[in-house]
């Protein structure tokens, strides 16, 4: 489930609805002030695939894009674009609703960007099982590509679950979780857009090195400041065997693109 907000208060949700087992399908749903309003039906490009991941985001002119992967024998990488009545593709334009396909392909963020409609985050996996973030943005004539996305690499094995929020300045700022052959960690980078660059946001944000860190998300302050929220735990001790100093859920915040 994911959630946003627009302009002028109206809340919407996405969902991931199991039909049936090996059909989950993506929806989403505005509150009206009294009761939940679906937004038009299923949304994908083939009814034939399972949703497996789901992003919302709504611009300061009201739009609301949907960005999902869903998968068969391949996944794929989806935007649409509510229209007011319909869900459609970006800019009306068919060949932009689909950014990826790829037999490794692992979920899927979108925020808002300056000067453009959207950014879109999604991890996808590269010659020799390594994984990597790939980062696209969208504007009135289709998407661009960033460069090769703020992964760490040194022993990567995957990467999971990126999130991506715009600050106050307009930077975007990008959180994910990193595997190694031991363990989990996660991670957050910001796109120098005077430089064109990935720039780290310091080192991993666990709290030790060495527990795995999962899930992460990021959400703005009143003031546009960004903080990271995720999960940690002890790989030794499993979850009911760590202490509250190291396991559980863990907030940092971002202030001037330094991690504190």
């Amino acid at each position: 489930m994911c959630i946003t907000q627009d302009p002028a208060g109206a809340i919407y949700v996405g969902i991931l609805d199991d039909i049936l087992p090996g059909d989950r399908d993506a929806y989403v749903k505005r509150w009206n002030g009294s009761a939940w309003q679906q937004l038009g039906g299923r949304i994908g490009v083939n009814t034939n695939y399972d949703a497996t991941s789901l992003s919302l985001v709504t611009l300061s002119d009201g739009t609301v894009f949907a960005a999902l992967t869903s998968t068969l024998s391949i996944t794929l990488g989806e935007v649409w674009e509510w229209t007011g009545t319909d869900w459609d593709f970006p800019n009306g334009d068919t060949s932009q609703a689909l950014v990826a396909q790829a037999l490794g392909m692992s979920g899927i963020a979108i925020t808002s960007a300056p000067q453009g409609r959207a950014y879109v985050a999604y991890s996808i996996r590269k010659a020799g099982g390594t994984s990597q973030l790939v980062v696209q943005r969208l504007d009135r004539t289709g998407w661009s590509s960033l460069p090769d996305g703020p992964i760490r690499g040194g022993g990567t094995t995957g990467v999971l679950q990126p999130r991506a929020a715009v600050d106050a300045s307009g930077n975007l700022i990008v959180t994910w979780q990193e595997m190694t052959l031991s363990h989990s960690n996660v991670y957050a980078s910001f796109w120098d857009s005077a430089a064109y660059q990935w720039k780290s946001l310091g080192d991993a944000l666990d709290v030790a090195a060495d527990n795995d860190a999962s899930a992460p998300s990021i959400v703005l302050t009143a003031q546009g400041i960004p903080i990271v929220a995720w999960f940690e735990s002890d790989p030794q001790q499993g979850q009911g065997g760590c202490t509250p100093d190291a396991c559980g859920v863990h907030v940092k915040k971002l202030n001037s693109l330094k991690v504190q």
